[in-house]
């Protein structure tokens, strides 16, 4: 059983249609189920990552669990569940502890490039206009590597709303660009929850950018080829 975070999100809702596609069951978690209009096949189940106790009955016989939400707050206004403290943050951490409850099951992450760059005019930009993002991915991100936990951090680059792209291509060391289109994304955290060369890994994902590096997989979507000779965190 995979379970959605942010499943109401322009992230999380590629997830569960690419979940969908490949007949995977899936429990699509929204704070709002009036936005959940999936159709038949996909679980909806109310619960909020801001409320740690609403958690572990979320996750209830998971297998697989794909964190697709993300806090944003526009020069200090926010709501409360919205706030990257307490999704990117506070809530990520709950879930990871939440994960770790459940034997064998697997969080996959969604987070960010630039997270470990936070001296860059990007990753200053963007924590200045989201109330911290990247601050908070960076915190989240490193807690769920040292929690003892089967999991994979995915971090896109640029996300844009075009048509998939032809290629992917995969790295680590946070050091490529680029963009990448949403359901490239899902693609990838669905492919990465499938695969055991993932586990333990912090992958970037792009579909474009000139800055590659040696640490680069070759443009390809098979799965094989974009995971082939991953680090282990």
């Amino acid at each position: 059983l995979f379970v959605v975070f942010g499943a109401s999100g322009r992230l999380g809702r590629c997830v569960v249609e690419e979940l969908s596609r490949r007949g995977l069951p899936c429990r699509a978690v929204v704070r709002d189920p009036a936005k959940a209009n999936w159709g038949e096949g996909v679980e909806v189940h109310q619960a909020d990552l801001t409320q740690a106790d609403s958690l572990p009955a979320a996750i209830a016989g998971a297998t697989h669990v794909i964190m697709a939400a993300g806090g944003f707050s526009t020069l200090g206004l926010f709501q409360r569940h919205q706030h990257p403290r307490l999704v990117d943050g506070e809530g990520v951490m709950s879930l990871v502890r939440a994960v770790k409850e459940i034997e064998g099951c697997k969080l996959i992450i969604s987070s960010s490039l630039f997270v470990t760059r936070p001296n860059t005019f990007t990753a200053f930009m963007i924590n200045t206009i989201s109330g911290g993002a990247m601050r908070w991915k960076a915190v989240s991100d490193q807690y769920c590597r040292e929690a003892g936990i089967q999991y994979c951090i995915v971090r896109p680059s640029h996300l844009v709303e075009t048509v998939s792209a032809q290629n992917l291509i995969i790295a680590q060391g946070d050091e490529v660009g680029g963009e990448v289109t949403r359901s490239d994304v899902a693609y990838i955290l669905v492919e990465a929850a499938l695969s055991d060369q993932c586990t333990g890994c912090t992958i970037d994902v792009t579909s474009s950018d000139k800055r590659l590096t040696e640490r680069c997989s070759e443009p390809s979507r098979d799965p094989a080829i974009l995971f082939a000779g991953l680090a282990k965190d």
